[in-house]
């Protein structure tokens, strides 16, 4: 019996802490697509292990916002995926997409309301499979979080009228932190901050968008990356995208660059599949198609602005 390497080990637990965060597979809203469009996922490792004198000021501003990322768990680890600090109404919280909580097919919650536990890691796109670190505690940090969420009716609502375009608008859950993690300092040195919601307030403008989150397929599932894709915005109760995107990415934030940092623009929700149904690629395009319903979808970060009081409305 071969002995398992202390990376493995490593790599296990951080699968365990993460539970099976990145495993949903349900029809519906995590559906998923990815296209051929020259811009591919990169590692945030990447630019972690690269010099700081070198990095490009995009560079920095996509590490300063990974600082803001993390992995949200529910329901006993049974429940969860991408999520990422904001604030709202002023106080320090997490964001991440309504049907990681709630059955886009029901309504209900997935668990029972007890049991739902919601907690976040807020440290997680600083894991490093390939490098012995003795700083586990720092990224398998856990932070519990306030229950209910905001907007929890609001989704539930949405999914029970089965409009789609309504339930794209609305699948974003707000919650509220039991700490303030806003002030830590993180290992390159910066306050980790909280994302800013973004000043474009277009309703039907298009360009380019960042994509920060986990992808199943590359990093063993359990490595951040990021992403450069176009976007398309229809009148703001849908932000479409072609950044790759599979079942588990729902939740990952969709940044704008804004004055040099990145902003919050879109929440990731769903995806278009391609091709005959029990095709292994079925969700792979070879193109960018002209028809932007095909697209990927996204809950606009304006959808979350502007629940908030009138007092906190305020642009950065």
């Amino acid at each position: 019996m071969h002995a398992v390497s202390k990376a493995a080990r490593r790599r296990l637990v951080f699968k365990l802490a993460l539970g099976t965060l990145l495993a949903g597979m349900l029809p519906g809203l995590t559906n998923a697509s990815m296209f051929d469009d020259g811009n591919d996922r990169l590692s945030i490792l990447e630019l972690h292990h690269k010099e700081e004198s070198l990095l490009t000021q995009e560079e920095h501003a996509i590490l300063l916002a990974a600082n803001r990322y993390g992995n949200i768990g529910m329901c006993g680890g049974a429940n969860g995926g991408n999520a990422f600090v904001i604030r709202f109404n002023g106080r320090p919280a997490v964001i991440t997409a309504g049907h990681t909580l709630i059955d886009d097919e029901s309504g209900e919650v997935k668990c029972a309301h007890e049991d739902v536990r919601p907690s976040f890691m807020p440290n997680v796109a600083h894991y490093d499979p390939h490098t012995p670190r003795t700083d586990d505690d720092f990224v398998l940090r856990r932070v519990d979080l306030q229950y209910p969420p905001v907007n929890l009716k609001g989704y539930i609502a949405a999914v029970e009228t089965g409009n789609t375009g309504g339930m794209t608008a609305a699948d974003w859950l707000v919650f509220f932190l039991d700490e303030d993690i806003t002030t830590d300092i993180m290992p390159d040195g910066h306050q980790r901050g909280f994302l800013q919601y973004s000043s474009n307030r277009e309703s039907f403008d298009t360009g380019q968008l960042y994509l920060i989150g986990m992808h199943r397929d590359l990093g063993d599932g359990i490595v951040v990356h990021y992403q450069r894709c176009d976007y398309a915005n229809l009148a703001n109760l849908s932000i479409q995208h072609v950044c790759d995107t599979l079942p588990g990415t729902s939740g990952s934030m969709l940044l704008s660059m804004e004055d040099g940092e990145l902003r919050f623009r879109a929440i990731h929700s769903s995806g278009r599949f391609n091709g005959p149904e029990g095709a292994a690629d079925r969700h792979i395009f070879d193109h960018v198609p002209q028809d932007r319903s095909q697209w990927n979808s996204a809950t606009p970060a304006l959808r979350v602005f502007e629940a908030q009081d009138p007092e906190f409305r305020r642009l950065p």
